[in-house]
């Protein structure tokens, strides 16, 4: 059986300085993430990224 995850984003701003919020809908223990474009395509800095 697999396993499904999903998640949501709230974001404010433009794509390129705007930032957000991820929330983890099947994970309390995650809980909500912040995340701003730079972090996902650029560096992390702390922030949710696929290059982490």
């Amino acid at each position: 059986m697999a396993t499904t995850r999903s998640a949501h984003t709230v974001w404010e701003g433009n794509l390129l300085e705007g930032n957000g919020v991820v929330t983890f809908d099947s994970s309390g223990a995650i809980g909500e993430q912040p995340v701003t474009w730079a972090s996902r395509a650029q560096e992390a800095n702390g922030k949710t990224s696929p290059r982490s």
